[in-house]
């Protein structure tokens, strides 16, 4: 009964509507490590901006208007309280490493009808207009089943090849084992009841981070693979009772 009055109050009526719910108290501020209502919160985004970037992987969060742009994010998804945690693998080039957001791209956001993306639209900096197809393929889905989620990476930072910043790489296992101290501080933050996996990396993590709670499984939408994504999601909101 818990998760589903959750879900009930997380189900995206209409943007006017969302944006409406946040209090005033909400207000975005300037400095992205000043978060007293929420100290968990604030540790998480100390230890994003103190990792230092090396041949092998980007911080994005040293550039101070991307840990601000996440900063705005988890602060609107404090507020909706969403019961749902997807887990990907890591930044892309053109996507969370330009906008600190996972499973996000300017694009995205600059056009997105998600009430996520609309509220956020006027408040983050963006400084390129790229865009990722996992990323919209994810807001897509949860636009059209009128759900909102907490979206996250198992490694928060990008990792690329030596040489290549413009490129994507798996993580590996040592990032992947980083990965997990980030990950525990959101499930701290947010509480969720839902843990999905968007991809092997991500069920692994979150397998490895929350042993006591059922992880499920999803296809990652890249690589062909959008079609085996929805149903892996039809599948598990319905098992769950959170879609029809």
């Amino acid at each position: 009964a818990g998760l589903q009055n959750k879900v009930s109050f997380c189900h995206i009526y209409s943007p006017k509507a969302f944006f409406e719910m946040l209090p005033r108290s909400a207000k975005f501020i300037s400095d992205p490590l000043d978060c007293a209502a929420c100290p968990i919160q604030q540790e998480l985004l100390r230890l994003l901006a103190n990792r230092k970037s090396d041949s092998l992987v980007c911080n994005p969060y040293l550039d101070l208007y991307k840990l601000e742009n996440l900063k705005k994010y988890l602060d609107l998804l404090r507020v909706q309280n969403p019961p749902i945690l997807l887990v990907g693998e890591a930044p892309g080039h053109r996507g969370c490493k330009l906008t600190g957001i996972p499973f996000t791209s300017p694009h995205l956001i600059q056009t997105s009808a998600h009430p996520v993306m609309q509220s956020l639209r006027s408040e983050v900096i963006l400084r390129t207009t790229e865009s990722e197809q996992s990323a919209r393929v994810v807001y897509d889905y949860l636009i059209n089943q009128r759900l909102g989620a907490v979206l996250w990476n198992a490694f928060p930072f990008h990792p690329h090849q030596k040489g290549n910043p413009d490129s994507n790489r798996k993580p590996l296992g040592k990032e992947l084992k980083e990965g997990q101290r980030f990950l525990k501080l959101i499930v701290e933050i947010f509480k969720p009841g839902v843990f999905i996996g968007v991809g092997r990396l991500g069920e692994t993590s979150l397998r490895e981070t929350i042993s006591k709670q059922e992880v499920h499984y999803v296809r990652h939408p890249s690589r062909g693979g959008k079609v085996n994504f929805m149903k892996g999601m039809n599948k598990i909101f319905r098992a769950q009772s959170l879609i029809p």
